[in-house]
């Protein structure tokens, strides 16, 4: 799949990393999101989480010397926003539309599973994160595979490779191999198949 460049949103999402220096991964936050190579996972995560808030300004309450900075550090929408993009990476958004993603989604939902159940992060506050990003991507992956019937699809293209290796080898039975005759024998199959067909549409069956 062919990068493809989203500079006003990246600029966009930067801005609002500028908010969040609190984070231990600030810095790993800016160095992804000013990666081209890395679009695909931010237009995913915010098609699936919208655009992420900035974090709340600090504000100071009392007078002078007297008073006090209240700092804050809103971990959740921009903590799983950025994992969630930085999953998406390795693991995009598919199609609603195209089942030929079936068995690359049933693949990676075993994977992410795993995944999940080691993840090694120390830091609380980063693990939390990863966590429900984690999570929402598996939400994401496991309800178009159901939506798209992925395990009847799956199971149908299992029976056509059967039956297609089966015709092979007995091509390979009747030909000796030739691939001259082999070729020469799907044609007229597939040939007579057609003109079969015909003659039913025509009402020439008999």
């Amino acid at each position: 799949m062919a990068v493809v460049d989203n500079p006003i949103l990246r600029t966009e999402i930067l801005k609002i990393v500028s908010t969040y220096s609190c984070f231990p991964e600030y810095d790993d936050m800016v160095s992804f999101f000013t990666n081209p190579m890395n679009n695909q996972g931010m237009v995913d995560a915010q098609s699936f989480y919208g655009t992420p808030p900035e974090n709340t300004p600090a504000y100071h309450k009392g007078l002078g010397l007297f008073g006090k900075w209240h700092d804050f550090c809103d971990r959740e929408p921009m903590g799983k926003f950025y994992h969630f993009a930085k999953l998406s990476v390795q693991y995009p958004s598919y199609s609603s539309n195209d089942q030929s993603n079936c068995q690359k989604i049933k693949d990676s939902l075993v994977k992410l599973k795993n995944a999940l159940t080691n993840i090694s992060e120390k830091n609380e506050d980063i693990k939390k994160s990863i966590t429900s990003a984690y999570n929402d991507k598996i939400s994401e992956y496991s309800n178009l595979y159901a939506n798209m019937t992925c395990d009847a699809y799956i199971a149908n293209q299992a029976k056509i490779k059967a039956t297609s290796a089966t015709i092979d080898n007995a091509l390979n039975t009747v030909t000796g191999g030739n691939s001259y005759i082999k070729y020469g024998l799907i044609a007229a199959v597939a040939y007579f198949g057609f003109v079969y067909i015909k003659r039913i549409v025509k009402g020439e069956s008999k």
